[in-house]
């Protein structure tokens, strides 16, 4: 079921009812309060459940049904991710031949990728179907200690990522203003749905691997629970740290001042940015002396030498003296490389290595 009232609930009698609700809010939801991972993405509700006995479940031609709608939605809206927090039997490896595979590498090949999740079963060395889809990215849950969950699915080829699966508060269906704690890697899937959602806002033209590689490079190892089984790790998705690491282009900026201010010039992107309105008397010079992986501005001024945080854009005062010019280098590193190493490549230092004459 698609457009209006494809998100209204089936009548709380049936188990699993608002389901759908718990999990739209995870990915996107915003009360003004409350947020999701995406909290100013929009959610494209479609309904891919029916009423089966005392609850509501998902037939697989349903799903394959909803992907294909979502592929035929590619050009009318900007999509960030799919998500499917749903999932059913027992499998080893990767089921490639399930029929929703083609609609998922569809959706790959415009930039959509389709998060979904491993299972509640607590399986070691297998997950549910369609999680166990290659082109899919597989979720298992974890807790707010790292940990895997115990109810988990997990096998070390076929998922992907850990997300935030235990004790997760979202919107549920009994009003308008209900929430709850729930458990499941249904909770985690759309944790990495908005998590792609905020990515593909920031690069939507870096493509589905990017995005996979972006939240493999950041995220934080989990041990699985399955040691003796199926050992294993996988991590834990860091959603600002894979969005620093896809924007990242790996060049350094220029940092000027003008009256204006401090700014710097992306030179790849061929555009100035305002850092600071402020400009410091003295000369300037820029390093990552915070070590966070961004540049930080050097300056000195009457009051001694300071410097300003890359990414906080704070001022700390580094020394109560200020020099004339300032630099900035790793020299510590580069000193201890030099003392452990035979530069002349003999045992009694020779005339290259005696002095440096300014090639240093």
């Amino acid at each position: 079921m698609i457009g209006t009232g494809a998100a209204v609930h089936y009548p709380s009698s049936y188990r699993g009812y608002d389901h759908g609700t718990h999990v739209a809010g995870i990915a996107a939801g915003n009360n003004g309060a409350l947020f999701g991972v995406a909290k100013d993405a929009n959610i494209i509700a479609i309904q891919v459940f029916s009423k089966i006995g005392t609850g509501v479940g998902s037939y697989p031609s349903d799903q394959l049904k909803g992907l294909v709608h979502v592929y035929s939605l590619r050009s009318t809206y900007s999509i960030g991710a799919a998500n499917e927090s749903i999932g059913g039997g027992q499998y080893f490896s990767y089921c490639d031949s399930d029929s929703r595979k083609a609609a998922i590498d569809n959706l790959e090949a415009v930039g959509i990728a389709t998060a979904i999740s491993t299972g509640n079963d607590g399986f070691c060395g297998s997950t549910g179907r369609p999680g166990c889809i290659s082109t899919a990215f597989s979720i298992g849950a974890s807790s707010d200690s790292d940990v895997e969950a115990g109810f988990s699915n997990w096998d070390s080829t076929i998922q992907d990522f850990f997300a935030p699966g235990v004790a997760i508060y979202s919107a549920t269906g009994t009003s308008d203003s209900s929430y709850g704690s729930w458990n499941g890697t249904s909770m985690a899937a759309p944790h990495v749905t908005g998590a792609v959602t905020l990515m593909r806002q920031k690069s939507s033209s870096a493509g589905v691997n990017a995005y996979h590689s972006a939240l493999t490079s950041t995220g934080k190892s989990i041990t699985s629970k399955c040691t003796s089984t199926d050992p294993g790790s996988k991590p834990r998705i860091q959603v600002d740290k894979a969005i620093e690491a896809l924007v990242s282009d790996g060049r350094d900026e220029i940092i000027g001042t003008w009256s204006s201010g401090i700014w710097y010039r992306n030179v790849a992107a061929g555009t100035w940015t305002k850092m600071y309105s402020w400009v410091p008397s003295g000369p300037i010079a820029a390093g990552d002396v915070t070590g966070d992986g961004k540049a930080d501005v050097v300056s000195c001024w009457g009051s001694g030498l300071w410097y300003q945080n890359g990414s906080t854009l704070g001022w700390t005062k580094e020394y109560i003296y200020a020099p004339s010019k300032v630099a900035c280098g790793n020299v510590t590193d580069a000193l201890s490389a030099a003392a452990g190493a035979d530069m002349g490549g003999e045992e009694t230092p020779g005339p290259a290595d005696a002095a440096d004459n300014g090639g240093n």
